[in-house]
């Protein structure tokens, strides 16, 4: 009987892994959206020293949703070159960790990040059902480092791309203060973390 269970998890654990995740980033979206505005309806926002150091531009989500495009249609199109080997364990990093994502929201009850800077596009903002910026820890970031991660895993060249590319996608984050910097550092520890934990990162030698 515990064979049988095994088999069928092992025979069904990109399936399971998939579900986690989206069960994982749909209470993301409801803790930070839903939950949080209105447990905490007077967030402030918390002072940051790169605000003061960085310059300011409004549209760089627009850029970082781009970028985000790029790196899914590079994992999708390694993946399927590779005929999706290990995608039950990028799926279950990506669940694990926007599940201590989901928990961390919660007890970080801050302002957003963006709400001082009134030449942001709020209109545009406010229509994104997704989003979940300024939030601990940062979503974005996890997401390309995650991905960075498993492109180069897949293929070391296109690997080395990615990993400028995430670097690139967290100085827009800062710069458009779509989040507080100790939300990239969070999200970059977290990653980390994980990672070592399912033995994913690329230099580990017995993953």
């Amino acid at each position: 009987m515990r064979k049988r269970l095994y088999l069928l998890l092992r025979r069904h654990s990109l399936t399971g892994a998939l579900l986690l995740y989206i069960l994982a980033a749909t209470l993301n979206v409801y803790f930070g959206n839903v939950l949080l505005p209105m447990l905490f309806p007077d967030r402030v926002v918390i002072p940051d020293i790169s605000f003061e150091i960085l310059p300011y531009w409004n549209q760089t989500h627009l850029i970082n949703d781009l970028l985000q495009l790029v790196f899914i249609g590079a994992f999708l199109y390694l993946g399927y070159k590779n005929k999706f080997k290990k995608f039950d364990k990028y799926f279950l990093m990506l669940a694990i960790v926007y599940f201590l994502r989901a928990l961390t929201i919660m007890m970080n009850p801050v302002g957003h990040s963006w709400s001082i800077y009134e030449n942001r596009i709020p209109n545009v903002v406010n229509a994104l059902i997704l989003d979940n910026n300024g939030f601990f820890f940062s979503g974005h970031t996890a997401f390309v480092t995650m991905l960075s991660l498993f492109i180069y895993d897949m293929d070391k060249r296109v690997g080395r791309i990615a990993f400028l590319l995430s670097f690139v996608v967290i100085v827009l984050i800062m710069v458009g203060r779509s989040h507080y910097l100790i939300d990239v550092y969070g999200a970059l520890i977290t990653v980390g973390f994980i990672g070592y934990w399912l033995r994913i990162l690329p230099f580990k030698k017995n993953y």
